[in-house]
């Protein structure tokens, strides 16, 4: 798997693939967890359009 991973990412130091692939579950766990609470403003409503 960490030949692939290297390949897919072009990092060959295992350690600073391990690093970035943690980085990157944490930015995504951080992420699906503030959409799940409705993003960064859950009270924003979007104003009304006036048409004319």
């Amino acid at each position: 798997m960490f030949h692939h991973a290297a390949q897919l990412s072009g990092i060959d130091d295992e350690k600073a693939l391990i690093a970035e692939a943690m980085r990157a579950l944490i930015a995504r766990e951080a992420s699906a967890s503030l959409a799940a609470l409705g993003g960064s403003m859950p009270d924003y409503r979007e104003p009304t359009r006036e048409r004319s």
